[in-house]
This record gives C-alpha cells, structure tokens and sequence, in this order.
C-alpha cells in the first residue's frame, strides 16, 4: 500500500525565510505576500522651492483685496463712476463700464480660485498642479487681454505701459518659472501624483 502524504508541511520544504519550497508538490500553498510600498524616489511634501508659488498664494489674496478697495471703491464714490459711463462726460467712453465690471468680477474670481489652490496645497490633492498651471496662465492671459481692450480708451492709452507694464512682467515671470517646474518637479510628482494622493 502506498502511504498517504501528510497534510501538513514538511519541514524539509520551508526555506530559511519561511517561504514554502514551490518544487515540493507536497508543500502546504502558501498565501503571496504582499509587494512593499514603493520607496519614493526624491523630495517630498511641501517645501524647497515649493515654498514660493506657497508665498505666492498667501500673497496674491492680500494685493488683490487691497486693489479692490483702493482702486475700485473710490470708483463708485463722488459720481465717478457716473462721469466714467455718462454720454457727454468729458471722461466718458463706452468701454470704461464693461472693462471695470469685468476687472472686478475676475479679481474677485481669481482670489476665489486663489483659496482654493491653498485648500488643494495643504490637503495634498492631486489636482493641485494643473489647477496652479490653468490658474498662473489665466491670470496672464487675463492681464494682457484687459490691457489691450482697456488700451482702446483714451484716456488709459495715454498712460502707455504705467502700471500694467510691471504686472503683465510679473505675470509672464511667474508662468515662465512654475508652470514647467509644476510638470516637472520631483517633488510635486511625489506630493500630489504619488498613491495614495487625494
């Protein structure tokens, strides 16, 4: 009679690290272990030149607030604004109401989108770069597009670059620098694209 084979392992077929010996067809299976977390390759979490576009953003609120209140408020006080979009005022030009309107509604729209980024940032959220780079491109774009109509009033044309020439500089420095280190950045691609990432 030929002998059963036990049903427990045997000893013979257990390597030193506790691993079952796969050529011993009598070997127990055992259960695949699990892979180790992959060791991430390079810096990690917010910090290194990851902290300026972060200064940035605690920045960009605080001007944009102080520009609402000290260049358009006054706009709407001692009959500016009905100078500015009266016909037959000295200063009035049919662009002036919708390029004001327009610059409010984006400067507040922008400091919304500003918040958010920060919310995106701390939480490590993997949507945090592309809504950086749409929000850096946007702001220039908006920038330029607002100089240029804002350019077809007199009035604005006469300033030449006075003022707008240091933000559309600002704007294209900030797009030139952050948008490729936000695609390329060791560290942003482990903070926000490795595993586990919101």
């Amino acid at each position: 009679m030929i002998p059963k084979p036990p049903i427990f392992p045997n000893p013979k077929s257990i390597s030193h690290k506790g691993e079952a010996d796969v050529s011993n067809p009598y070997a127990t299976p055992q259960a695949p272990v699990s892979d180790a977390p992959a060791q991430v390759d390079g810096p990690r979490g917010i910090g290194g030149w990851l902290i300026l576009p972060l200064i940035g953003l605690f920045v960009f609120p605080v001007r944009v607030a102080i520009s609402l209140v000290t260049d358009y408020v006054p706009i709407f006080q001692d009959g500016i604004w009905g100078n500015l979009t009266t016909p037959g005022s000295e200063v009035y030009h049919s662009l002036w109401a919708p390029v004001i309107i327009a610059e409010i509604f984006c400067n507040v729209a922008f400091l919304l989108l500003d918040l958010a980024l920060l919310c995106l940032l701390f939480t490590k959220s993997r949507r945090f770069p592309n809504t950086f780079i749409v929000f850096t491109l946007a702001n220039l774009f908006f920038i330029v597009g607002d100089a240029a109509i804002a350019w077809q009033i007199p009035a604005v044309a006469a300033r030449g670059l006075e003022g707008v020439g240091g933000e559309i500089a600002r704007a294209l420095l900030v797009a030139v620098v952050w948008v490729p280190y936000m695609l390329v950045s060791k560290r942003v691609r482990n903070t926000f694209r490795a595993p586990g990432a919101i």
